[in-house]
């Protein structure tokens, strides 16, 4: 039986293979976030969670990542510096 760290792992995997994504630790670890946050979260946002998963990737990277997954439909930015998860298919992609 998978553990729940195993789970989620292949869950995030599965989610960054979805929206046609390269497969990155600092890339699952910024879904992880995403994933547990049940708000919005800014790139400084998004810097702390990684900060605490041991990860200290730079602001550039963060931003990077952020228009990559937002972009690719992942995330959508709901204000300025703000993003959130889709949860749903949207028309969008």
């Amino acid at each position: 039986m998978k553990s729940k760290e195993q789970k989620s792992s292949k869950q995030i995997d599965d989610i960054l293979e979805r929206f046609s994504l390269k497969k990155t630790t600092t890339r699952r670890k910024i879904i992880s976030a995403f994933v547990s946050s049940k708000n919005t979260l800014s790139q400084a946002d998004v810097l702390l969670a990684l900060a605490d998963q041991g990860e200290s990737p730079d602001r550039v990277s963060i931003y990077r990542n952020l228009n990559q997954m937002k972009a690719a439909g992942l995330i959508h930015e709901v204000d300025s510096n703000q993003y959130i998860a889709c949860t749903h298919e949207c028309l969008e992609h």
